[in-house]
């Protein structure tokens, strides 16, 4: 099992102790037109990242933001959703 900040470092290509300013962003849950399946999590690092990390993570990614399958919580220490 991994800590948030260490499953978040390896999908992002950083190391955990930058992802651990990452760890306070909520996923936000998306779901089909019906909201009954859950097919992705959104998290949304924007008021988050350290102005430093921020652009490291738009240079890498060109985005502030991470879409994750369900699957990838079941590898979480705790579990945020």
């Amino acid at each position: 099992m991994k800590t948030l900040a260490q499953a978040l470092a390896e999908k992002l290509g950083i190391s955990a102790s930058e992802a651990e300013g990452l760890v306070d962003a909520e996923p936000q849950e998306l779901t089909g037109n019906s909201g009954e399946m859950t097919y992705s999590y959104l998290f949304d690092f924007t008021n988050h990242a350290s102005p430093r990390l921020r652009a490291k993570l738009l240079q890498k990614h060109g985005s502030l933001q991470l879409e994750v399958v369900p699957s990838f919580f079941e590898t979480v220490r705790d579990q945020v959703v």
